[in-house]
């Protein structure tokens, strides 16, 4: 019983540190969102800026560029976290139903051992009372 106490909290732990790489993920993925956002937020108050002329206009096709690079980047790595946010919860999953099974396993195993006992004690009240009727039949009791 003890080795399957053993792997129950060896999954626990499994199934907590794959929980922590998938909210980091999800946190990654939040961030990256702000960051674009932030970024189209940059970009129009730079193309109204852009219009009013001036050094701004001669400026803008260089932040343009700029832009368009980060732009791209922050789209793929939102796609990579969401590959790797995808597998995370399929880890996820995956620990869940391995623990359960040792949680299982664990629970039949007490359960065993109670019905075990609860054997044992009845045949020892048996014998305690075919022993006490014994002796109330031959008097002695």
């Amino acid at each position: 019983m003890k080795g399957i106490a053993a792997m129950v909290r060896v999954h626990k732990w499994k199934l907590e540190e794959r929980s922590r790489v998938l909210q980091e993920l999800e946190r990654l993925r939040q961030k990256l969102q702000q960051a674009g956002a932030q970024l189209e937020a940059e970009l129009i108050a730079e193309q109204n800026q852009a219009r009013g002329g001036g050094l701004a206009n001669l400026t803008y096709g260089g932040y343009a560029q700029a832009v368009i690079q980060r732009r791209d980047h922050i789209a793929k790595s939102l796609a990579e976290v969401a590959a790797e946010t995808e597998q995370a919860r399929k880890d996820v999953a995956a620990a869940f139903q391995e623990l359960k099974k040792y949680e299982l396993a664990l629970a039949n195993r007490e359960k065993q051992r109670k019905q075990k006992e609860a054997k044992a004690e009845n045949a020892t009240l048996d014998e305690l009372g075919i022993a006490a009727h014994r002796r109330s039949k031959t008097g002695q009791g």
